[in-house]
């Protein structure tokens, strides 16, 4: 029964998801078409990750979706995305909004990826990714240094041992209206459903448990990442940009 159930499941994600061929452009060699990227147009998405992850914050309660720490990283990458019109404001009602304008291509309209904006294998694009996924095929390494974190910015830890999901992630939410900067995240399913947390940023650093201190003194933690769909990277020979299923660094 259980192998039927994962064949199921493993067609299910085939059948569901999309593949783009190898004739699109894709000037900075990212796995992201250039048809589907915002270059110009970082500073946009950063103010709405930052609208969107303090909404969470304030009201965690009303986010039943998000049932994990790569579920919240991709609810406020999704919903940072989309048309934020009177509706979007009811639904999702921010207390602060951050942003003045939105975005020039709208998800689920993000052509030629559609709704399946998460990037899942070499040219396999999905509306689901897991940490490691998302560690691994859309985004890209910045630093573990967290003063060189942006607002959006998705910080990644590997516990191998001890661990039923080695993988977390968190995201950096920059400086909100208290002039605090903060973290959000979800502690996972593991006792319990879990909760939505906000860290302040100097917590996070400096007074966190030592395994989860975002600090390069922590093996633990990978770094800073920041969306390959959203910004134009360039690969540079020797440079550390993403890591393997065990957290080896690869230079690319």
């Amino acid at each position: 029964m259980a192998m039927k159930a994962a064949t199921t499941l493993l067609l299910s994600l085939l059948w569901s998801s999309i593949f783009v061929s190898g004739f699109v452009t894709d000037l900075d060699e990212d796995g992201f078409p250039d048809a589907v990227e915002y270059w110009n147009e970082t500073e946009i998405f950063r103010d709405w990750a930052r609208t969107v992850g303090y909404a969470i914050a304030v009201e965690p309660e009303r986010f039943q979706t998000i049932v994990d720490c790569s579920s919240l990283v991709r609810f406020i990458f999704v919903e940072s995305l989309k048309e934020h019109d009177t509706k979007w404001m009811g639904r999702i009602k921010p207390p602060v909004t951050f942003a003045t304008r939105d975005l020039s291509k709208h998800y689920p309209y993000v052509d030629p990826l559609g709704e399946n904006v998460f990037r899942i294998g070499a040219d396999t694009f999905y509306t689901f990714a897991s940490s490691v996924h998302l560690l691994q095929y859309n985004c890209f390494f910045v630093s573990r240094n967290l003063d060189e974190a942006l607002p959006g910015d998705v910080l990644f830890y590997f516990h191998p041992a001890g661990h039923q999901m080695p993988y977390h992630t968190m995201m950096y939410l920059g400086e909100y209206v208290d002039g605090e900067a903060y973290v959000i995240y979800h502690t996972g399913p593991m006792e319990g459903s879990g909760e939505i947390k906000l860290v302040k940023v100097s917590t996070l650093r400096f007074k966190a448990p030592q395994q989860w201190r975002a600090s390069e003194t922590n093996p633990y933690f990978l770094g800073v990442y920041r969306w390959s769909m959203i910004y134009f990277n360039l690969p540079q020979t020797g440079v550390v940009q993403k890591r393997d299923d065990w957290g080896v660094e690869k230079s690319l």
